[in-house]
């Protein structure tokens, strides 16, 4: 599993897009889309005026004996150059009337208008409430670039 970001804003619905002719590549742009390629490398570049949206799953939650439902909370942090620039509160997951524990949809938003334009890293912590301790806790991580 992984996460999702999006955080480009939608046009208007009635704009007119144009396509536009793309100028031959270069040798140099040639080389870079190969290392691109070969890293795996997806750019994650979200504009400081943009909300950032947010999605992920998660998969096979305990259920809480008494409610028979999954008892997630989640929370967001944001790193710049290895320290911490964000920590939101602790928030419990908003389930869905069809919600299944193999796999539980997570949405979030985050807006940027206090960070400064650079580098992010964005670690996103999911608990289980109903789970054995020793699977309470996951963690995933995505890089994304404000400018």
């Amino acid at each position: 599993s992984g996460i999702l970001l999006a955080g480009v804003p939608k046009p208007a619905k009635d704009a007119a897009v144009a396509p536009v002719p793309a100028a031959a590549p270069t040798e140099e742009d040639l080389r870079e889309a190969r290392r691109q390629r070969d890293l795996g490398v997806a750019l994650r570049r979200v504009p400081r005026s943009a909300v950032l949206d947010y999605a992920f799953h998660v998969y096979n939650a305990a259920l809480d004996p008494a409610t028979k439902q999954p008892q997630l909370t989640s929370f967001v942090e944001l790193y710049k150059d290895g320290k911490r620039a964000y920590q939101g509160p602790e928030r419990p997951v908003n389930l869905t009337n069809d919600v299944t524990p193999q796999r539980v949809a997570c949405y979030g938003q985050l807006s940027f208008d206090n960070l400064a334009v650079g580098d992010y890293t964005m670690r996103v912590v999911v608990m289980d409430k109903a789970a054995n301790r020793k699977y309470a806790q996951v963690e995933q991580w995505i890089d994304f670039t404000v400018n």
